[in-house]
């Protein structure tokens, strides 16, 4: 039998500090940077984003131990598709036929997988205005005895969402989170709809009708390089992940706003449920 290890882990108090330590030498360092180019920002930019990346995973970890946490960290508190109001749960979008750029153009910081950026074809297609909802994506458990997702429950006549560590009455208006993309794939069979395309979801957010940024929505394509991809020098961000998992578009509650660009590709393998995502649907 294997001995426990035990990690001498700093205090609270001197974590704090040590942020502190780092952030302060970090901004002097910036500051005394005599390059402000995309190219001499990039590590900088990508250091950022990473922790914006892990803040918002703490976030998922909290939910899943039924802790309360701050309500500052809800960095997305209040936006719906940046400051617009969601539209009517049942509402769609039709959208033309044409060529939609998909990846990273023109300046300022790309991950390496959204290089380079390049045409798609997208046929004509009707598409949610909104992520699917609990008032849609309820009645589907109940007719089929589908598996709930985590944190949600029926209790006392009601649904109850868990939130903060509280259980507490589920806004059926919302977008159904915490599904993975087999919990999406199979409403969308139950609801004789799709998954949008990558490409599709990407055409479909340069809409102003196009409600995004309350869940990462599952889309329908494999997390997979574009045609000329290179690899930037954190070589392990990307390419150990292509064909296992999924592209997932959009933002998070818990989302920086530094990650909140329609070009982004966020990707998880398909059975995770503790990520703040939902989804919406395409006609067939």
């Amino acid at each position: 039998m294997s001995s426990l290890v035990t990690l001498a882990l700093p205090s609270l108090p001197r974590t704090l500090a040590y942020l502190h330590e780092v952030l302060a030498a970090s901004l002097q360092a910036l500051q005394a940077a005599p390059d402000e180019s995309d190219d001499a920002l990039y590590f900088w930019r990508l250091a950022l984003m990473h922790e914006d990346m892990h803040n918002e995973a703490s976030l998922y970890m909290a939910q899943a131990l039924g802790l309360a946490f701050p309500q500052a960290l809800w960095l997305g508190t209040g936006r719906q598709h940046h400051g617009r109001t969601l539209p009517a749960a049942a509402a769609t979008l039709r959208v033309p036929a044409q060529q939609c750029t998909v990846g990273h153009q023109g300046t300022g910081f790309a991950f390496d997988n959204e290089l380079p950026a390049h045409p798609v074809a997208v046929q004509a297609f009707e598409v949610d205005a909104a992520p699917v909802s609990w008032a849609r994506y309820l009645p589907f458990v109940q007719a089929t005895g589908y598996v709930l997702p985590p944190f949600v429950r029926w209790e006392q006549g009601c649904w109850q969402g868990l939130h903060q560590g509280r259980w507490q009455a589920l806004d059926l208006q919302a977008p159904a989170v915490h599904v993975n993309a087999h919990d999406a794939l199979a409403w969308c069979q139950w609801a004789g709809r799709r998954l949008p395309t990558e490409a599709e979801w990407t055409c479909a957010a340069q809409a102003p009708e196009f409600a995004w940024g309350q869940v990462w929505e599952w889309t329908a394509s494999p997390f997979e390089p574009f045609v000329g991809f290179q690899a930037h020098p954190y070589r392990d961000y990307s390419a150990p992940w292509w064909h296992s998992h999924r592209v997932l578009k959009g933002a998070c509650l818990a989302t920086s706003a530094h990650m909140v660009d329609v070009r982004y590709r966020n990707f998880f393998t398909p059975e995770r449920r503790e990520v703040f995502a939902g989804f919406r649907s395409v006609a067939m």
